[in-house]
């Protein structure tokens, strides 16, 4: 089974790795790309990024490349749900 994550910079794509985890919160299958850890539970980066931001996480998103800057991102949850796939 492939990662249910779906990323992009200009637009949302399907990933094409295989899956090696399972999101804690929403339960979608995703590769080791787009797994988080936090508080030793594991995260598809969708889910990691609604979390409240703590000190650890804001060291980690400030680094991580799908974070596009850090927390202090300029796109909402609602510029991020025009990505999400309708079924």
């Amino acid at each position: 089974m492939t990662c249910q994550e779906r990323t992009g910079f200009l637009f949302a794509h399907d990933c094409p790795y295989p899956a090696q985890s399972l999101c804690s919160q929403c339960h979608r299958k995703i590769c080791a790309v787009h797994l988080r850890v936090a508080d030793g539970l594991d995260f598809c980066a969708s889910c990691f990024r609604t979390r409240p931001v703590s000190d650890s996480d804001e060291t980690a998103r400030s680094d991580d490349p799908l974070f596009y800057g850090g927390y202090d991102e300029p796109y909402d949850l609602d510029d991020h749900g025009a990505f999400d796939r309708k079924e």
